[in-house]
């Protein structure tokens, strides 16, 4: 298991990560990978380590994951309910699941233009991957990520948002979206 500390993430140390595994032998690889000071032999390595400040302010982040879900809940609560009626698809949560709302993502014809019109009244919106890997390695095919890569943006739904913030994001993608 990967997990990312991104500043965007749902728990945040500004940068790095995390690996999980039960396999000794790809974790010593892993290990030998982050850190290249005062190895015997020489390899590729990298300076992957996180900082003991990074470190405590996870910790510190963890302790409030509950609250930021609940936070990103309800900020998504919201959003549904402004969005229902508009002409663009918003997220569908099967009933026997439930969302944490890392990414709020809108399904639309025109991301672009949205996402200019946003950035003009400065509100930050992103598509929820800058570029598919099939892309990069120039790989036919992937009709389903072609299609939600040109569609899916994000909106923000950090837990910090103010209530008078989240009402000013509804108000300007509605007046876009009219």
């Amino acid at each position: 298991s990967i997990f990312s500390f991104y500043a965007t993430k749902m728990i945040a140390t500004g940068e790095g990560g995390m690996v999980l595994s039960d396999d000794e032998s790809l974790l010593e690889k892993i290990r030998d990978l982050r850190d290249y000071d005062e190895k015997e032999l020489y390899a590729v390595r990298y300076n992957y380590k996180m900082t003991d400040f990074q470190a405590a302010f996870g910790i510190s982040q963890l302790k409030k994951l509950f609250s930021f879900i609940k936070r990103r809940k309800e900020i998504a609560d919201i959003y549904s309910t402004a969005f229902g009626k508009c002409d663009f698809e918003i997220p569908h949560v099967p009933s026997d699941r439930e969302h944490i709302f890392y990414r709020y993502v809108l399904q639309m014809n025109n991301t672009e233009v949205f996402i200019d019109e946003m950035a003009q009244k400065e509100i930050s919106c992103r598509r929820p991957v800058f570029k598919p890997l099939h892309r990069y390695l120039d790989l036919p095919g992937y009709a389903a990520t072609e299609t939600v890569w040109e569609k899916a943006v994000s909106l923000p739904i950090y837990p910090s948002l103010t209530d008078e913030e989240i009402t000013r994001i509804v108000e300007s993608v509605k007046s876009i979206q009219s």
